[in-house]
């Protein structure tokens, strides 16, 4: 069957570059080549994940008749105009039972075999099949970040003892222009971070610049010097010497032999020597004479070629000692089996077998004959010229039913600091035959207000360049973009709102924090409209997310960072973390007081494993410790703390069961083969785990935000300075080849040091001004209904930075607008759509996923209350929420109903956060009570005559009662809502055991009992083991909070 050419597609944000690639494998697929033989790469693991999930979607979407007709629509735009015809004349039906499912059950039975990966995994596949071609040792690894650290340090290390003390201060002097610097470890370690990458991308000669150029003889300099002694100092208009000209040659004459030459650098960039060096002769409206001007030229000569020697040597230097670092860095990695996913690229092209299609599919098992990029601007020059004898094979063989396709969008290169380079795109469709590119430009994401203002911002870039050099740079950029449009199917969509303001003034605050206050009420606002829209808060750097996140949690917002938190933001996890930390450091009094007061204790004691039943509660603690810290070594690390999180659970919210499981998830990832627990614990503490589900309000960087989507979008950090801090590495590429490094020299030295500076400093420059637009663009881009930019007040002068988006948005946007505290400067839209549609029910995604099989910690069969895993929506977690804090009033009820004062009491005290929720939970709450069915609950009476108890018989009450016991064999643990036991003189007779729901079910009592049967049975059978009370006097009651009814369960004993 035939398929379509090759292709490059340069897709706009919000196009659909997504779709267009499952279209291409689903049609290539369809067309019968099997799953090993399409390699699709993008850049991340959540693309990749993505990419695989639209596939099976996608397939199963087109067994229903629609979504059939979609997909055939979808093969004929993108080039399967005969497997389109074939679906076509066969029909839904038969299409469906001798394509669609046969394909689907065909992925299922081969997801292993799927190559959808990122590319780092792909390099990393190929590794593995050539290890000894690439010289790498069999079973090598890619190594965990902190090892590589430890290996980074480590090379270091080793480099300096290796040179010895004079050796390592005369390597310092070369690489800093003389100076020794007061932390040469320190120092080492960021010259590596900064230039080790890069460096190996280049050929070995590029750090040898500036060219040398010849100093002036002994003999001129001392005419020069006899010259310069012999000039008269020029007369003011009152016939005596210039003050301004004396100082000047007083200052000349000073320098002219310092020994300290960067002092004598100094001195060309000012006073008279700087104006002989930028050719201007004239001082102070005097003319400088030849006789004063040639003498100054020999200085400057003098000068020049000594500091082009001292910044030659500092560049070699450099050179010689990343090669060094290189290969020491390179006995480590061999010591410790693994790369870096940098090096697997590198080691790849140096090994040559790339170009050997036949041994790469032998290697990999796998024939290679349709390759599939996606986010290609991001790759580097490294990458793609790994890639590129694969790329041109397949290239070559469109007559035998090969191909290429690339989907890819320049104005969303973001990644240049970690290599990226659009260009690449460029490079690509030289392989292609003419007329295989295409662009695609119609939004399926964004509202008509925001794609109208990203056409303004970005179709006059090129009329406000910060420095007139930047216009070329800025010209090329607008000469890519294509005005964007919304896709026709969208006509419905609400209409959007896009504001530019000046935040208001906040009393007390610093102007420069305005921002970040009319952000929290921005928040407040959108929120107003729609409880369900998600929001989305963009950030330059990283040191302000976890304060607007604890700002906006402070206001009852459930916020979060895109990347999550460490998982001890969680009390329950923090507990845990600080009894790691205990073990390590009994004598610790803080990482104490925070166990004590805890459930950890009693949790501790209550393990049979540790034997502490008999123990008195003062030494509980400090036996516990020391039996655990055996324990842990003994019987497994993941085991213990299982047990220990485990029951810790059952007493603690949703939230906190989430992020134990979570914690248990990252102690299985990060290992524990006897490692200090310090190490964990740092672990613990540092890095970040998002939350299942993420949050309705998100704060997050610009780069964090690429390939997302909310319906509201808010920049505050919009007037910071572009070009700060200035870069620390030179580079220079001419014709698409990458010729020279150096280490950064600043535009101040350029007339004294002349070429290639001034071009490699523009080139520099150009590449930073680039990627700063691509930032805006992809900021403003995520955007699907509101777009909030917030400006601080301008400066006295009514001024922005000249080189910030605050000045860039303000000309393009709102030109000649008054830039005034709380004023909306630029808007475009309608404000009351401006979140979406709160009413719009969201689409429902059928999915198919493929879960690990993690065997149970404890290595015994057991079961909970409740199995249900749900995948969260943002309407399911507000319904979660509301559960949780109706729970929790009905749980502080004893045996009288409560007043409105108290649930509205109990909900502040619990739950601050969530004051929103407040009074729809009170008026549900009080609604239920209300039924008299429901209200019995809490009726003593009523529940003595529901338990046939006497008179004399005893009601004992338990609330949120936590069960952990064994039932034949199985482990069972889970959370009693409320029990009710009945005792008299003989022992407990009888119990009801009640459970609240919040969801609006239990529409019939069978109903309830297919839903809950297995949960309450289990909660039966645990109160029976536990008190000894017969199973039929355990009676059975579910309320719902909903409707104020109660079921009564009749289950079979």
């Amino acid at each position: 069957m035939n398929f379509p050419y090759h292709r490059i597609i340069r897709a706009s944000a919000g196009s659909g570059k997504t779709h267009r690639l499952t279209t291409r494998y689903l049609g290539l697929i369809l067309s019968g080549e099997s799953p090993e033989s399409i390699l699709a790469v993008t850049f991340t693991r959540t693309a990749a994940g993505e990419i695989l999930e639209r596939i099976l979607e996608r397939l199963l979407d087109a067994l229903e008749e629609d979504g059939y007709k979609r997909l055939l629509e979808s093969l004929q735009q993108e080039g399967f105009a005969e497997l389109h015809q074939m679906l076509r004349r066969a029909g839904h039906t038969k299409s469906r039972e001798d394509h669609l499912l046969p394909t689907l059950r065909l992925l299922l039975a081969q997801l292993h075999r799927c190559q959808i990966s990122t590319l780092d995994a792909f390099f990393a596949k190929l590794a593995t099949g050539f290890t000894y071609e690439c010289g790498l040792t069999p079973g090598w690894k890619i190594l965990d970040s902190d090892v590589q650290a430890k290996i980074r340090s480590s090379s270091i290390q080793q480099i300096l003892e290796t040179q010895g003390p004079q050796g390592a201060r005369q390597m310092m002097h070369r690489l800093n222009k003389g100076n020794l610097g007061s932390q040469v470890a320190v120092d080492l370690e960021n010259l590596v971070t900064g230039f080790h990458e890069k460096s190996r991308e280049f050929p070995s000669t590029a750090w040898q610049i500036p060219e040398p150029v010849p100093g002036p003889t002994s003999k001129e300099l001392e005419s020069a010097w006899n010259s310069l002694l012999k000039f008269k100092c020029p007369l003011n208009k009152s016939g005596k010497e210039d003050i301004r000209w004396k100082k000047a040659l007083a200052s000349t004459q000073n320098n002219w032999d310092d020994p300290d030459l960067l002092a004598r650098v100094k001195s060309c960039k000012s006073g008279l020597i700087s104006k002989v060096l930028n050719g201007e002769f004239k001082y102070y409206s005097t003319d400088i004479t030849p006789d004063l001007a040639e003498p100054l030229e020999i200085f400057i000569q003098n000068v020049r070629s000594e500091y082009i020697q001292l910044l030659r040597k500092q560049n070699e230097s450099t050179g010689e000692f990343l090669e060094l670092y290189d290969q020491v860095r390179e006995r480590g990695l061999q010591k410790n089996s693994g790369l870096d996913y940098f090096d697997v690229p590198i080691a790849l092209i140096a090994a040559r077998v790339l170009g050997q299609p036949g041994l790469i599919d032998e290697r990999i098992d796998a024939t290679i004959r349709h390759m599939l990029l996606d986010e290609f601007q991001d790759t580097s020059l490294v990458q793609y010229a790994a890639l590129l004898p694969i790329m041109e094979e397949l290239a070559a063989g469109s007559q035998e039913g090969r191909s290429l396709f690339c989907v890819g969008d320049g104005k969303q290169a973001i990644y240049g600091w970690r290599g990226g380079r659009a260009e690449v795109m460029d490079q690509f469709e030289t392989l292609l035959l003419p007329e295989s590119g295409s662009s695609l430009d119609e939004s399926w994401r964004s509202s008509e207000p925001v794609l109208n203002t990203v056409n303004k911002v970005f179709s006059q870039l090129a009329s406000f360049p910060p420095k007139p050099e930047d216009q070329g740079c800025l010209e090329k950029w607008s000469n890519s973009f294509d005005q964007h449009q919304v896709a026709q199917l969208l006509g419905d969509r609400p209409d959007g709102h896009v504001s530019l303001r000046i935040a208001s003034e906040y009393e007390g605050k610093a102007e420069k924090i305005w921002p970040y206050h009319e952000t929290l009420a921005e928040v407040d606002r959108l929120r107003s409209l729609s409880k369900d829209s998600s929001i989305a808060i963009l950030v330059r750097k990283n040191r302000h997310i976890s304060k607007l996140v604890a700002a906006l949690r402070a206001r009852g917002i459930e916020a979060s960072e895109e990347r999550g938190n460490p998982l001890v933001d969680s009390p329950a996890v923090g507990r845990v973390v600080a009894l790691l930390g205990l073990i390590e450091h009994p004598g610790d009094g803080t990482l104490r007081y925070a166990v004590e007061n805890s459930p950890l204790p009693q949790i501790l004691k209550c393990m049979p494993q540790l034997d502490l039943a008999e123990v008195a509660d003062e030494e509980l603690l400090d036996q516990a410790i020391n039996r655990l810290r055996a324990l842990l070594y003994d019987e497994g690390f993941t085991d213990t703390i299982y047990s220990i999180v485990n029951s810790l659970s059952l007493q603690c919210s949703e939230e906190d069961q989430s992020r134990l499981d979570q914690l248990i998830e990252q102690i299985r990832v990060f290992g524990f083969h006897g490692l200090r627990l310090d190490d964990l614990i740092q672990n613990l503490r540092q890095n970040s785990v998002p939350r299942p589900g993420g949050s309705p309000v998100q704060v997050m960087t610009i780069h964090q935000a690429k390939g997302l989507e909310y319906d509201a979008v808010i920049m505050p950090e919009l007037d910071y300075a572009w070009f700060q801090p200035v870069p620390k590495l030179l580079t220079l590429e001419k014709n698409g080849q990458q010729v020279h490094l150096s280490r950064y020299l600043g535009e101040a030295d350029h007339a004294l040091v002349g070429d290639p500076y001034p071009e490699m400093s523009q080139q520099s420059r150009d590449r930073k001004l680039s990627e700063t637009m691509c930032l805006l663009y992809v900021a403003m881009t995520r955007a699907r209904h509101t777009l909030t930019m917030i400006l601080p007040p301008p400066n006295k002068k009514g001024n922005y930075k000249e080189s910030s988006y605050a000045q860039l948005l303000v000309k393009t946007l709102a030109p000649g607008e008054e830039c005034l505290p709380g004023k909306v400067i630029y808007e475009c839209g309608s404000a009351k759509n401006d979140s979406g549609n709160p009413g719009e029910e969201e689409r429902l995604r059928r999915s198919v996923r493929v879960e690990p099989l993690v065997p149970d910690a404890m290595g015994k069969k057991r079961t909970t209350a409740s199995k249900k895993v749900i995948r969260l929506t943002p309407k399911r977690r507000r319904a979660l929420l509301k559960g949780t804090l109706v729970h929790s009033v009905l749980e502080t009820i004893s045996w009288s109903t409560p007043s409105l004062e108290d649930i509205q009491k109990t909900l502040t005290s619990l739950h601050p956060r969530e004051k929103d929720l407040h009074q729809e939970v009170t008026n549900l709450v009080l609604a239920a009570l209300s039924k008299e069915n429901f209200s019995s609950i809490f009726d003593p009476s009523a529940t003595a005559e529901r338990l046939e108890s006497d008179s004399k018989d005893k009601l004992i009450l338990e609330k949120e009662i936590s069960l952990m016991t064994d039932i034949n064999g199985i482990g069972f643990s889970g959370v009693i809502d409320r029990l009710v036991l009945s005792e008299n003189s003989t022992g407990f007779v009888s119990a009801e055991i009640v459970d609240f729901k919040s969801d609006n079910l239990l529409l019939s009592n069978e109903d309830a009992l297919g839903k809950y049967k297995d949960q309450m049975e289990w909660y039966r059978k645990a109160v029976h083991q536990c008190w000894g009370i017969p199973i039929d006097k355990i009676s059975l009651l579910i309320a719902t909070t909903q409707n104020g009814d109660i079921e009564h369960l009749e289950i079979p004993t």
